[in-house]
């Protein structure tokens, strides 16, 4: 019975998808804002016909999007060769896995308001008494984690066809040997839920190495476990022709 339940557990953590997955990507949005005293303001507006109108005030922002107005106004200023001197950019920021039930980063998108006519998405935001021109970008990003996570899953995935076929097709297992494989499958779903977590709050250093470790132990354990099989089911006479 219990390992009916682990091989539920393999099989929740290859499905689920969040587990043995990074948990962040970039957004494909970048940020910036540019404060109204700035040459970047001024010109901006001059330059991209943006038409001044009410600002919104930051306290009508989403959580996320106050978050990011707040990290980019503490930006160091750049120059921009077509938009002068002014602009603090907080660039693309770090979303969390949708899937998560924990995040520490941005749990949604920000949204930048676009509450002026421009030529761009432009908005103004009143932060007290100051008033910031606030700009989002988008661009195409390429993303390389879900294949991380693909193949980790294929590495992982043998494991839950041999605990499957020792649990059904073998009989003549010993108790000892299920409990052992049975808690292998045990440490490679609970690494697949733990995966992300423990990716995000760093608490296991060199991750990936560990990662190929429990790889290269399941894939022993197998070779191991199959290996037994094929001893406890063929004939002696027929192993000393083999050995010989």
């Amino acid at each position: 019975m219990f390992s009916l339940l682990v091989l539920l557990l393999l099989v929740g953590s290859f499905v689920y998808p969040a587990s043995f997955a990074n948990p962040y990507h970039s957004s494909a949005t970048t940020y910036a804002v540019a404060h109204e005293s700035t040459e970047a303001f001024n010109e901006t507006v001059e330059r991209d016909d943006v038409n001044i109108s009410t600002p919104k005030a930051v306290d009508d922002l989403s959580p996320a999007t106050q978050q990011a107005f707040q990290e980019a106004i503490v930006q160091p200023p750049e120059y921009s060769e077509h938009r002068g001197y002014g602009w603090q950019r907080l660039g693309s920021v770090r979303l969390c896995h949708d899937s998560l039930l924990l995040c520490d980063e941005y749990a949604e998108s920000p949204a930048f308001p676009t509450n002026v006519d421009a030529y761009e998405t432009y908005g103004l935001v009143a932060n007290g008494d100051e008033v910031y021109l606030t700009h989002a970008e988008g661009g195409k990003f390429l993303s390389f984690s879900g294949l991380f996570r693909l193949i980790l899953v294929a590495l992982f995935s043998p494991y839950l066809l041999f605990l499957g076929a020792l649990t059904f097709f073998d009989p003549n297992v010993r108790p000892a040997e299920q409990v052992v494989y049975t808690a292998g499958g045990v440490v490679i779903g609970g690494f697949g839920f733990a995966f992300p977590y423990l990716a995000m709050f760093e608490l296991v250093p060199q991750l990936g190495y560990l990662a190929s470790l429990l790889i290269g132990a399941s894939w022993l354990a197998i070779c191991v476990g199959s290996y037994t099989h094929w001893r406890r089911i063929t004939p002696s006479s027929v192993q000393s022709d083999s050995s010989d």
